[in-house]
């Protein structure tokens, strides 16, 4: 083994280690609980063993064309076990903007969103 491809599986070894390490410290990401946009908690423990996909989302972001395709993977994979929930956030350009009940509305009646949101 020449130098350079010593250096480089030092370098993957220092990073597996570092990761095994922090992760060590970590919760479980089923340890989290969020709450609903229509009241309620979700709790991700109730999904233990799905895959979840948490998706930020805007409805008046130039990137709304992403709900047709999260709904569609939404309808086809949930029975499979696919968990797809939504975070509706305002932080990036005022692109969420309204109450629970309005964006749940819009989300819903403009989109045919279907998924959990938080």
């Amino acid at each position: 083994m020449n130098i350079k491809h010593l250096n480089r599986f030092l370098l993957i070894i220092t990073m597996i280690n570092l990761g095994t390490i922090s992760m060590a410290n970590a919760k479980s990401a089923y340890d989290f609980n969020f709450e609903s946009i229509e009241g309620g908690i979700i709790p991700l423990s109730d999904f233990t063993g799905n895959v979840i996909l948490l998706v930020n989302t805007a409805s008046e972001c130039g990137f709304t064309n992403q709900y047709e395709g999260l709904q569609s993977l939404w309808d086809e994979f949930k029975s499979d076990g696919l968990v797809i929930i939504g975070v509706p956030s305002n932080d990036f350009g005022g692109q969420e903007p309204g109450g629970n009940k309005e964006v749940c509305s819009i989300h819903q009646s403009k989109y045919g969103i279907t998924f959990p949101l938080l």
